[in-house]
């Protein structure tokens, strides 16, 4: 067996069947979120004690000493000095520093993704999966008297933990 990495991989054929029927519910992880330019963990919680900064509720000398502290530790103080100060942390800001997901490559694999399925399951805090970049596929069943192609098929998204819109 090589280790190389095809540029267009074998797709069993099941897996095939299961995105043609519509019933292909794929897992989006952080390396969609890393591809499409969003931030790792350790750049997320730097970039929300940036913002702590910026308000004066976190001094440069502050920052410097928490810096070297592990991303998950960083993340529990912000939030904690955040709802202490009552200040707002843009959490868009630091997943989409132009206010909405642009990225050219987080938006071709999008589109990709849109085009695979309908349904997805993510533990992702980014907007990426809240768009259909496809264009809507239409239903190839009746509905409530309706005759296909009339129906878009619906779109669900299962966030795993909590999503950006939650936080704000």
């Amino acid at each position: 067996m090589s280790d190389a990495i095809l540029p267009k991989p074998h797709i069993p054929p099941g897996l095939r069947e299961a995105a043609e029927r519509g019933t292909l519910v794929p897992f989006i992880g952080a390396g969609a979120s890393r591809l499409a330019g969003c931030p790792g963990w350790n750049e997320f919680a730097d970039g929300m004690l940036l913002q702590l900064v910026e308000q004066g509720k976190l001094t440069h000398a502050e920052l410097a000493q928490i810096k070297v502290l592990p991303p998950r530790v960083k993340l529990s103080l912000v939030r904690t000095l955040a709802d202490e100060h009552r200040v707002f942390i843009d959490y868009k800001k630091l997943f989409h520093p132009s206010g909405k997901p642009d990225h050219a490559k987080g938006q071709k694999l999008y589109t990709l993704l849109s085009k695979l399925a309908k349904t997805f399951v993510t533990t992702n805090y980014d907007e990426w999966l809240d768009t259909d970049w496809a264009t809507p596929e239409l239903a190839d069943h009746e509905v409530n008297g309706l005759t296909p192609p009339t129906i878009p098929k619906p779109r669900k998204i299962f966030i795993m933990f909590i999503s950006l819109s939650q936080l704000a």
